[in-house]
């Protein structure tokens, strides 16, 4: 994901490493309209450990993807915050 941002951003003439606001703002959809969708397939009927007691484990399957904040922290296409949110059953 980060090859093709950076590709986008030179494409339009943008430097990936210092993005104006309203580049930032137009990169932050951007980012968000791709990595929903993969967060949702990545994420979709995975069995995760809430934890142990003794020999008993205990899990829960994620159910339903509800949401996700998505948004670049600073004004670069170096990292984004991705911050699903689950519903386990």
């Amino acid at each position: 994901m980060q090859v093709e941002a950076y590709a986008h951003a030179r494409a339009q003439g943008r430097d990936p490493l210092a993005l104006t606001s309203e580049q930032k703002s137009y990169f932050d959809g951007w980012v968000s309209e791709r990595l929903v969708p993969l967060t949702e397939r990545y994420f979709a009927g995975h069995r995760i450990v809430l934890g142990r007691r003794g020999a008993k484990t205990f899990t829960a399957t994620l159910t339903r993807f509800e949401s996700a904040r998505v948004e670049l922290p600073w004004d670069r296409l170096f990292e984004v915050v991705l911050e699903p949110r689950l519903r386990l059953s």
